[in-house]
């Protein structure tokens, strides 16, 4: 039985349960660190004074706290809603947010032209951890078997109707993040290539994680909208983006500009693909009446 199923989700067996995860999954993913070198964009930007003052690691250790704090959050709060069971559920979760985090890497390399390979190795340094976190969380955290709504497979049962939702989240990203490159400006980059290839991926890794994640969550079509948008995809893309500003030296204006506005934005994208999806479902079965 899970330690939520016990002893309630605030519980202090459920909150030492939190800790320990959190410490297992900083743990690795400081081993890790040691052994793979520090992030390649430590070469083009400066450290900040303070992050300099105590040597990078406290610094790197304090942000990753809390990122991975509020990933597993996310997961004891919605993880009701997801397919599968136990330690699998976990995992799952595990592999959707850190193959995010892994892709999200390589836009450095296209953005401030640091080398394609350190971001790739880096990327992939960052996944073990938080699938180690997602395990220990769905052995801890995940409801059993008799509790757990669609449970089964890896993304439950896809329709049609959860293919199409996806298929505009992909359609909305992709063409919001063009915009917001030419007309917000969030993104000087953009105009290569590559980066428009990573963008056009970014969205269908996006869509990918809705029809694992987003399909099943509770609620009508805007409040799944907007949990999947800006909480259960936002918080972590919101939190990735900012590691860049909290370690370096970047003007306030750019903080603004070119992460926090374009995260806000990726999530209102987001929000009004599954939105719109909902829109033209009912508009199409009103007119099969």
């Amino acid at each position: 039985m899970s330690t939520k199923a016990k002893s309630g989700r605030f519980s202090l067996p459920a909150i030492l349960s939190f800790f320990a995860i959190l410490i297992a999954g900083l743990s690795l993913r400081m081993i890790i660190a040691l052994l793979s070198g520090g992030d390649p964009i430590a070469g083009p930007l400066r450290y900040r004074p303070f992050v300099e003052a105590c040597h990078v690691g406290p610094a790197v250790l304090a942000m990753l706290a809390l990122e991975y704090g509020c990933i597993l959050l996310v997961f004891i709060f919605f993880q009701k809603s997801w397919p599968a069971k136990g330690a699998m559920k976990g995992l799952i979760f595990g592999a959707c947010f850190g193959f995010l985090w892994f892709y999200g890497m390589l836009e450095a390399s296209f953005a401030l032209g640091t080398s394609l390979m350190h971001e790739f190795l880096f990327g992939l340094s960052e996944m073990p951890a938080i699938l180690l976190m997602g395990f220990l969380a769905g052995k801890l955290f995940a409801k059993g078997e008799e509790e757990t709504a669609r449970a089964g497979s890896i993304s439950g049962t896809i329709n049609r109707a959860d293919i199409f939702s996806a298929a505009m989240i992909v359609l909305f990203l992709a063409g919001g993040r063009f915009f917001s490159y030419a007309v917000a400006g969030v993104e000087p980059a953009w105009r290569s290539l590559p980066y428009a290839l990573w963008t056009i991926g970014f969205a269908a890794v996006v869509g990918a994680i809705y029809l694992v994640l987003g399909k099943n969550l509770a609620g009508g079509a805007v409040r799944k909208a907007l949990h999947f948008g800006f909480i259960v995809f936002g918080v972590n893309w919101m939190l990735f983006n900012l590691f860049v500003p909290y370690l370096f030296i970047v003007p306030l204006g750019d903080i603004l500009h070119h992460f926090v506005l374009r995260v806000v934005l990726d999530c209102c994208y987001i929000s009004g693909g599954i939105t719109a999806a909902s829109f033209f479902r009912e508009e199409a079965e009103s007119r099969h009446r």
